[in-house]
């Protein structure tokens, strides 16, 4: 899988390390997302043929046919497709990776989340007022500005462009209409769901956006979030073909990378852990698009992201849950394992008083993210200050 594109992935790869190293050098984000224009559309046509062949192979299969033989070649031809659209699915899906890592080379991790849940955005070829996006993203660009489009992110799900007023700080919504075509319901909608985000992001506070009828407060964390990029990359420079390196990088927190064909299949390599450690396959958040931190900006070998992509290195991460709960109960606090997946962990400093809950989206940033799990303890570990929640 992704073979055919191996060359042009691997150089988009290293042009993302660039800036995100180097983020003055805004030119080069327009230069990525010109070249994600076309390679997205190029692979949105593949994808558009191949769904076509397979409708008329399909309808053809759907007649009585007295040839089993013919039958067979049909169905055969058709599973072929299929793993040629899921090739397709799988390139579109890394073009957005690398427009998300360009978004969160200027805009705050935090405030990305909320942009994120909501309808994806469909196919860009095609669509109705795309030469409009793309003149005004090189016209802010032109004049000295940063902007993203959107639709060539998994992340920004709002509006068409997003501008960068200040990096990390301040950013634009930016939805736009050409001529008088298209359904002003539609736009008013849009607007309208633009606005709301927007708001939610100046005031802290908001209603319906995640859920219809709940409210939600926003507050900030206590310090900026640490990751453990250098301690993945450098157990990653260690992994040969068929091989297996294990490491405990913080107090309670492991990480296994694996490349190639491991004689042990997962319950042995997993065997030493119990069910008191919680397991998170890193494979798996791949195909999670909620806003984690793109794997593109934490996997510094372009060689060993693409392994990663194609499935021949496979990451785990493991945290030792009885290392979390002595920790905070040192701090005075309380760790209850809900068994919610939605909200696994609650926390409370006496039985008497309401406890704290902590999403799964939070707590698998460790997982998705290389997140470091003693700045996540100590993050937990803060009280809420209630003169600093929005009013």
């Amino acid at each position: 899988m992704l073979r055919r594109s191996e060359n042009s992935l691997l150089r988009m790869f290293s042009l993302v390390r660039q800036l995100h190293d180097h983020p003055e050098e805004y030119r080069l984000a327009l230069a990525i997302q010109e070249e994600l224009i076309v390679r997205k559309s190029n692979v949105e046509r593949r994808i558009r043929v191949l769904r076509q062949h397979r409708r008329a192979l399909s309808f053809e299969l759907s007649k009585r046919h007295s040839d089993r033989g013919r039958a067979n070649e049909l169905k055969s031809a058709i599973a072929r497709i299929d793993d040629r659209i899921q090739e397709a699915r799988l390139l579109d899906s890394v073009y957005l990776d690398i427009g998300d890592a360009v978004a969160f080379t200027y805009i705050d991790p935090w405030d990305i989340k909320p942009l994120v849940f909501r309808e994806r955005a469909g196919f860009i070829s095609g669509k109705k007022g795309a030469r409009l996006e793309r003149k005004v993203l090189r016209e802010v660009y032109r004049v000295g500005g940063i902007a993203i489009l959107n639709d060539l992110t998994h992340s920004l799900r709002y509006a068409d462009l997003t501008v960068i007023h200040k990096p990390k700080t301040n950013f634009l919504l930016m939805e736009l209409k050409s001529g008088r075509g298209g359904s002003r319901v539609r736009a008013h909608r849009q607007l309208k769901a633009a606005e709301r985000v927007t708001n939610y992001l100046k005031t802290d506070k908001v209603q319906d956006l995640y859920a219809p009828g709940q409210e939600m407060l926003h507050y900030s964390v206590h310090s900026a979030p640490v990751y453990n990029a250098d301690a993945i990359n450098r157990m990653l420079a260690k992994t040969t073909m068929d091989s297996l390196v294990r490491e405990e990088v913080e107090a309670g927190l492991h990480y296994i990378a694996i490349e190639g064909d491991w004689s042990e299949d997962t319950d042995t390599i997993l065997g030493a852990y119990s069910a008191k450690h919680l397991v998170m396959l890193v494979n798996d958040f791949k195909g999670s698009k909620v806003g984690y931190r793109p794997f593109l900006l934490n996997l510094e070998d372009p060689n060993k992201m693409l392994q990663f992509y194609q499935g021949s290195i496979v990451i785990i991460v493991i945290i030792d849950t009885e290392s979390v709960k002595e920790r905070l109960r040192q701090r005075g606090l309380d760790l209850h394992l809900t068994g919610n997946d939605e909200w696994p962990w609650e926390i409370s400093s006496s039985p008497d008083e309401n406890r704290s809950r902590f999403s799964w989206h939070f707590i698998s940033r460790v997982g998705a993210e290389f997140l470091s799990l003693n700045w996540l303890v100590d993050e937990l570990s803060q009280p809420i200050d209630p003169m600093k929640l929005p009013s």
